[in-house]
């Protein structure tokens, strides 16, 4: 379980799904992950945990939970993208047309 704080010192409610109590929740959702780190929450994943996505670059093998992690913990924006083809075009570069 990885602990969320609040850019809002204080904060108490839900985000996300995730509730809120004095700026800090919890949340294992990798998609509610994603989002905290592209807003600006402070995310501290637990050491014991596995990691949120594989080792090695993107592929067809990853889920849509992992791929929005790597976009996450690798500073990539994805847009739009929502679907698992969506997200691994936005990750991995097409090979260039001969």
């Amino acid at each position: 379980m990885a602990k969320i704080a609040t850019p809002v010192e204080g904060f108490t409610g839900h985000v996300a799904g995730v509730a809120f109590e004095n700026g800090i929740g919890e949340t294992d959702s990798l998609a509610a992950l994603a989002y905290f780190r592209r807003q600006g929450y402070t995310v501290v994943q637990d050491e014991a945990e596995e990691p949120a996505f594989p080792e090695g670059d993107p592929s067809e093998k990853w889920t849509v939970g992992q791929l929005t992690a790597y976009a996450a913990a690798h500073g990539v924006n994805l847009g739009d993208a929502k679907k698992k083809d969506e997200l691994l075009a936005a990750l991995v570069p097409a090979a260039p047309a001969e």
